[in-house]
């Protein structure tokens, strides 16, 4: 009875491999197809027109939702080998006329010496196993998912390389979004540099005009800049530092008055007045 249970085991064990093999492949290619249109209503949601922030980050949390949600299903129906009898019963199931014989005879097999009766039944379920099972297979659902994910992988991959629904544009709407919630429930606090109002230097000098992040910031400003008798308005984005510091420096030749104002996210500072102004020059009344 050693041969004939090795035998089961074998031929059996490479029925479920294949059958492990299709079920589970199905399994990818359908949560592959879940993820992508996901992923393709992520870029068409979130690619920034839509403007209210608390929608986006919904969209967001129920996309990161589904997929936890896909992933545990996934990990529950990945199909692991069970062992002999259970791949037996899936054999049985291909075949509506073999009354049990071959689970039966996986049982008998673990006695010691069967009876006559049961040996019958053994050798019956050992010809049976000339069937070839794995062509019994359902492999339609396997091959329509594999084709969905493929068009669905190509029509992701082109849209978010368009310039309307890049990825890019979807991770900084979710950047964003994140962002000005954060700000409406708990808004950053910053000090000016130098501090709002006027402030009045001596042409030559060297001066630093900038925000300082005092709780959360953003990874960047930008500091409009005015210089009185002109009409144009100078626009600088300044990254901010490991310090929460963002600044840049103003150094004039001559003369001059500017008004500065820090933007971040949807906010703006107080403006700053910096006025450049030459020393006073001391007559010889003599």
């Amino acid at each position: 009875m050693t041969n004939e249970k090795a035998y089961f085991e074998k031929r059996i064990g490479r029925f479920g491999r294949v059958r492990r093999a299709v079920a589970n492949v199905t399994h990818v290619s359908a949560a592959g197809v879940a993820v992508l249109v996901i992923g393709i209503a992520a870029l068409v949601l979130l690619c920034g027109w839509i403007t209210n922030p608390f929608i986006n980050i919904a969209l967001a949390l129920l996309g990161a939702v589904t997929g936890i949600v896909l992933l545990i299903r996934f990990l529950i129906r990945w199909e692991r080998d069970r062992g002999t009898l259970s791949e037996a019963f899936h054999a049985e199931a291909l075949a509506s006329d073999l009354n049990s014989r071959l689970i039966s005879a996986v049982d008998f097999l673990e006695q010691p010496e069967p009876a006559p009766l049961l040996k019958s039944v053994i050798e019956q379920a050992r010809m049976d196993l000339d069937r070839p099972f794995e062509r019994l297979l359902d492999r339609k659902r396997r091959n329509q998912l594999c084709m969905y994910f493929a068009l669905l992988l190509v029509a992701f991959s082109l849209l978010g390389s368009t310039e309307r629904f890049a990825f890019s544009r979807v991770a900084d709407t979710v950047t964003m979004s994140a962002l000005s919630l954060r700000e409406a429930l708990f808004p950053t606090r910053f000090e000016l540099i130098p501090g709002p109002g006027e402030h009045i230097y001596q042409v030559g000098e060297e001066v630093e005009l900038g925000i300082q992040f005092t709780r959360f910031a953003y990874p960047e400003v930008t500091m409009l800049v005015e210089t009185k008798g002109k009409d144009e308005i100078s626009r600088t984005v300044v990254p901010v530092d490991s310090g929460r510091r963002a600044v840049f420096k103003l150094k004039p030749e001559g003369e001059a008055e500017y008004r500065v104002h820090v933007t971040f996210g949807e906010r703006s500072t107080e403006t700053m007045t910096i006025l450049f102004t030459a020393p006073p020059a001391i007559e010889n009344m003599q």
